[in-house]
């Protein structure tokens, strides 16, 4: 398995999309998170956008470096993986998988129904709503490649019945062996005792 899946989101449809496809598999994680600790980040940072975000880099930096990476980001359209963040978790954490879910396809609605003023950045500064869902998208995409899906394969009636009647064929097996051996053993038993007796029978006519 690869450490990460190659994805690109352009909008929180994408996400949507990808969303779905994750809540019908099995997932696997590569990377420091887990799957609910994934979920909860980026449902957290969707949720700060329009409200406040815990933290935030130095003023002077959320005007100068901030937006020329912001413009960087939004033209690669791509979010490179190992920045610092004082709010990512330290260690890995499991938990309700379906809770993050619903929290993050919450905070995604709660994002596209927001009609006022977006927070101030922690690091890229003032951003509008276009380019902070542009944003949430790539950042999605960089966390959710982490996130490996494995089909959950529904198996068929006789699929199912395999393992019993694979027993019951042992069962009949071992009980079929042990027939013959019982009914070899006594057919040797009884050609033995036929034999000792044809040996008495002998000994007494010499006499």
């Amino acid at each position: 398995m690869s450490l990460r899946r190659t994805l690109q989101f352009h909008s929180l449809d994408d996400v949507l999309v990808e969303l779905s496809a994750l809540d019908r598999a099995q997932i696997t994680t590569t990377g420091k998170w887990s799957f609910y600790q994934i979920l909860s980040h980026l449902a957290e940072n969707i949720e700060s956008s329009i409200s406040q975000y815990p933290r935030s880099m130095p003023f002077v930096i959320r005007r100068t470096i901030g937006p020329m990476a912001l413009r960087h980001l939004l033209k690669t359209q791509e979010m490179k993986s190992g920045a610092p963040n004082p709010t990512a978790p330290k260690q890995r954490e499991e938990g309700d998988e379906k809770a993050a879910m619903l929290r993050l396809r919450t905070a995604i609605a709660s994002f596209r129904a927001h009609e006022g003023s977006m927070a101030e950045h922690p690091f890229f500064g003032p951003i509008n709503k276009e380019d902070f869902e542009a944003l949430h998208a790539h950042h999605a995409a960089l966390h959710l490649s982490f996130a490996h899906p494995e089909a959950v394969q529904k198996s068929s009636p006789k699929e199912r019945a395999a393992p019993v009647v694979k027993a019951a064929k042992k069962t009949a097996k071992k009980a079929a062996e042990k027939t013959v051996k019982k009914a070899t053993e006594k057919a040797s038993k009884k050609a033995s005792k036929k034999a000792a007796k044809k040996s008495a029978t002998k000994k007494s006519a010499s006499k």
